[in-house]
């Protein structure tokens, strides 16, 4: 009896032990869950509105060139990427044909890529058909424009004024009449 008795205590003690580890394994995956969804701006994936126009900004391009809301042409494309991400990587080569296919070639196309890790080979890619801007996630160009998700593409009219925008290129007008 006393082995049974100790067996059942014994068996009692795991099962604590297990729940606890159970309940700790749960809270930590809601913590890195929740860390994701601030990285990807999954946890708040809103487009900039078509109308709204830019906010204030200053950055250098990666050939140090200046960019500004108001260096930004009319028709001006602008596509916000960021490493790693797995539709930035699949938009990519759409990105490229659609603004090879602009008029007015890489001074009407901007290129954000946010992060810096691991961005050699986007930044290659992108710097044949575009002027690009490498920052942080949050930076001031990616605020200017109210991204919160990757990828995002714009399109602006001649008052910095967001007139398409959307997370595909099919949301943005027919780059040949742009």
């Amino acid at each position: 009896m006393p082995y049974l008795t100790a067996a059942v205590v014994m068996l009692g003690v795991l099962c604590g032990l297990n729940l606890m580890l159970l309940l700790a394994v749960v809270r930590r995956l809601k913590e890195h869950a929740r860390t994701l969804a601030g990285l990807s701006g999954a946890g708040d994936a809103r487009l900039p509105e078509a109308g709204s126009a830019v906010g204030h900004f200053d950055a250098l391009s990666t050939d140090g060139e200046a960019v500004s809301r108001h260096a930004l042409e009319p028709g001006t494309l602008v596509g916000f990427f960021s490493p790693g991400c797995g539709p930035c990587t699949e938009n990519l080569p759409k990105f490229t044909a659609y603004a090879a296919a602009l008029p007015g070639g890489r001074g009407r196309v901007l290129a954000v890529i946010a992060g810096t890790d691991d961005s050699e080979d986007m930044q290659v890619a992108l710097a044949r058909v575009s002027r690009v801007v490498v920052e942080a996630h949050g930076g001031p160009v990616a605020a200017a424009f109210g991204v919160s998700a990757f990828p995002t593409f714009c399109v602006l009219d001649g008052e910095s004024v967001i007139t398409a925008a959307g997370f595909d290129l099919s949301a943005l007008p027919n780059p040949v009449t742009a």
